[in-house]
């Protein structure tokens, strides 16, 4: 059977977020999906009763998520052989390796949603969803983790742009939207502007803001009763009516009003422009973020 939506959390914070985008969804679009909590890293204690219980998702499941460190046979396959195409080769077998022993931890058929959402796809999962080579939208870790740190590429240190043809050949695996199974990365729009999404390279940027375009139930105080049920007091935000999303652009290229030819990292408020999105260079080529 064909199933909606999958959120795989790994902290407090995704599971948080996720209960937003849910709860911003139209009236009709709601239900159907499925809140996954990876143990990996957090211990959520009796969230995954109370988020049963808020309604909000059809299904909620805990995921042993495993460590590569937990299975001792990938030791061996993290060694330095001293060579970048010796290396590459035996990264190749050991993320294989990795999404092959993980797979009988995972608590759901991933193929069976049509969308699936994934917070810190740099944990096991990410190379679970690529050695599947099911596709997935990243979403940012933390609220604006990626505007202070790139973890691809220190992660990745060394012949980075070497090793993004290949992740986006889909044949290594790097997180934060270079994997070729990574459909968009989502992070946090400026102030109440929504999510920005990153398309891959080249694909057209309303396509990705489409999930920005959610709206909420119409009710924000049975929205926000909802949250709170299982979070406790907070203070949440909804009725994001505007999106923000980006487009794969040469330099030059103009999206409405674009950001400056040549802006480089993640950039807010760029003065002189009427423009609410931002720039992110990737490698060799930028994009560009425009309203919509």
């Amino acid at each position: 059977m064909r199933r909606e939506r999958i959120y795989v959390c790994h902290t407090y914070y995704h599971v948080y977020v996720a209960c937003l985008k849910e709860l911003n969804l139209a009236e009709e679009a709601k239900g159907g999906a499925t809140l996954l909590l990876s143990s990996m890293s957090t211990d959520f204690g009796d969230l995954l009763q109370r988020a049963k219980q808020s309604g909000i998702f059809e299904d909620v499941l805990s995921y042993d998520e495993k460590s590569f460190e937990f299975f001792p046979e990938l030791t061996e396959l993290k060694r330095d052989r001293g060579s970048l195409l010796l290396n590459m080769r035996q990264r190749i077998r050991f993320e294989r390796r990795l999404g092959q022993l993980e797979e009988q931890f995972v608590p759901v058929d991933f193929a069976e949603y049509k969308d699936r959402y994934v917070f810190c796809d740099s944990d096991p999962i990410g190379y679970y969803l690529a050695y599947k080579k099911l596709p997935y939208h990243a979403l940012e870790d933390g609220l604006n983790c990626l505007r202070y740190r790139d973890t691809a590429r220190e992660d990745n240190a060394g012949h980075f742009g070497f090793k993004a043809k290949l992740a986006a050949l889909g044949l290594i695996f790097i997180q934060n939207g270079y994997s070729r199974w990574c459909v968009d990365m989502e992070v946090k729009g400026q102030g109440d502007a929504g999510p920005a999404f990153y398309p891959r390279q080249g694909e057209d940027c309303r396509r990705g803001s489409e999930g920005a375009r959610e709206r909420s139930s119409g009710n924000p105080d049975s929205d926000r009763a909802a949250v709170q049920g299982s979070f406790g007091p907070q203070k949440a935000v909804f009725g994001h009516d505007r999106a923000v999303c980006l487009r794969g652009r040469k330099e030059g290229d103009r999206c409405d009003q674009a950001a400056p030819a040549g802006s480089s990292g993640l950039q807010e408020g760029i003065s002189g422009r009427n423009c609410a999105g931002r720039a992110v260079s990737d490698g060799d080529f930028k994009l560009y973020g425009c309203a919509v």
